[in-house]
């Protein structure tokens, strides 16, 4: 299977895309939905554009969006098995250590400077901003993106590199089999906690590294 090296621009314009799908799925769950189940928002807030749940347009628009969070980060697993499988164990675990932790420090950095002005603005909203617990909940992705990638590194692109194309379809054919039917995927959640994630996962960049 030949080295994907060079940048593809089409790549980096779709990596593009599911940052901006990642952002604006973050701002439908953490801005607009509050008003779609607590209707004392609007009086918090002030706001109403979607304070009132009636099926309409919008409804229509925020479900689509609901979906965007999930589209990003399947985009970003899929990206990187491309570029990551040929390398083997080539792949520097350091330097994605430090990417991730970097850019958990800006959004951490980011999230403070808005506490801040929050709290400048109207007393008592500045702890509910500035929660370190419900920040890491909310930064699960980078926990799972480094667990993908850490199998990758200790075994997984090895045993992919062995396998011809046939087993490489087969392979991919048994763990998506084994991941989606109900009792296999609950019986790796009892295994392991989030097992069936983690193996969500590894199909994803095993399927990009496919490509």
């Amino acid at each position: 299977m030949p080295q994907k090296t060079e940048r593809n621009s089409n790549i980096e314009l779709l990596r593009c895309v599911a940052m901006f799908m990642i952002i604006l799925y973050h701002i439908v769950c953490h801005c607009v939905n509050v008003q779609l189940t607590d209707m004392n928002s609007i009086h918090r807030m002030n706001n109403g554009l979607f304070n009132h749940p009636l099926f309409y347009k919008k409804l229509l628009i925020l479900d689509v969006m609901n979906t965007f969070g999930i589209i990003g980060n399947v985009i970003f697993i899929l990206i990187s098995g491309y570029f990551m499988v040929p390398k083997g164990k080539h792949i520097n675990l350091v330097k994605i250590s430090k990417k991730l932790l970097g850019q958990l420090g800006f959004a951490a950095a980011v999230l403070t400077i808005a506490s801040t002005a929050c709290f400048c603005m109207k007393r008592g909203t500045f702890l509910n901003l500035a929660n370190i617990q419900a920040f890491n909940s909310m930064s699960w992705f980078a926990g799972y993106y480094f667990a993908v990638i850490l199998t990758a590194v200790l075994f997984l692109n090895d045993f992919l590199a062995k396998l011809d194309d046939r087993h490489y379809t087969a392979f991919l054919i048994v763990l998506f089999a084994f991941v989606q039917l109900g009792w296999t995927g609950a019986l790796a959640d009892g295994l392991i906690p989030s097992l069936r994630t983690l193996l969500n996962g590894i199909f994803l960049y095993a399927l990009g590294g496919g490509g």
